[in-house]
C-alpha cells in the first residue's frame, strides 16, 4: 500500500482548494471519510471515490491507484476500517523523503532495523536522541519544514508530529 511509487498531483481548477499530500497528512481521515460517503452507509462506493477525487481535479489513474491502496479485500468499496488502516500510508497522502535522502547518520554503528514485541521495552538511548536530534538539524531549515498551518520550523520548534512527519516515518 504505502509502498507504491505513484505520485498524485492533482490538477486544480476553478479555484477549488486541492487537496494535497502534504496538507492531506494533518487531516481527520474520518471527516474525510464522511465527506466522500455522500449516502452515509459506513462505506465509500468506486462513484463515491471517483467523484470526490474528479472535483479536486485528480485523474482516473489516482482513482485507480486509490482503490487498488484502500480497497483491501477487492470488493469495490472502501469501509472505514480499510479507509483508516491506509489512509496515511496511501500515496495519496503519504509525503516522500528528499530523494537523496538515505537517513545514514540516524544509523550510528547499528545497521538495519528490528522487532521489539513488548512495547514497554521500545526505549531510545540518548546516543540515538541525539542522532535524531542532529538530523533534524541538518534537514529542518534547507528543507523549510513548516507545520500544519504552514509557520516555518526551525530545529529549536520542530514537534515530536514534525519529527514523525519527516523523519521517523519516512525513515
Amino acid at each position: 500500500m504505502g509502498g507504491s511509487v505513484t505520485k498524485v498531483a492533482p490538477n486544480p481548477d476553478d479555484g477549488v482548494e486541492v487537496r494535497t499530500p502534504e496538507t492531506l497528512q494533518w487531516q481527520d481521515p474520518t471527516r474525510i471519510f464522511k465527506e466522500i460517503d455522500v449516502d452515509s452507509d459506513q462505506t465509500i462506493s468506486c462513484d463515491e471515490l471517483k467523484s470526490a477525487l474528479q472535483k479536486q481535479g485528480y485523474d482516473d489513474v489516482v482513482f485507480a491507484t486509490l482503490m487498488g491502496e484502500l480497497d483491501l479485500d477487492s470488493d469495490g468499496c472502501i469501509t472505514i476500517d480499510e479507509w483508516r488502516k491506509g489512509f496515511y500510508a496511501s500515496s495519496f497522502v503519504h509525503v516522500r523523503p528528499p530523494a537523496a535522502e538515505d537517513f545514514a547518520d540516524l544509523h550510528g554503528a547499528q545497521r538495519g532495523g528490528c522487532t521489539i514485541a513488548e512495547t514497554a521495552k521500545r526505549a531510545i538511548t540518548g546516543a540515538q536522541l541525539q542522532r535524531v536530534c542532529s538530523h533534524i538539524c541538518r534537514r529542518c531549515k534547507p528543507e523549510g519544514w513548516a507545520d500544519k498551518s504552514g509557520k516555518q520550523r526551525t530545529p529549536g520548534t520542530v514537534t515530536l508530529y514534525d519529527a514523525a512527519r519527516f523523519v521517523i516515518k519516512p525513515a
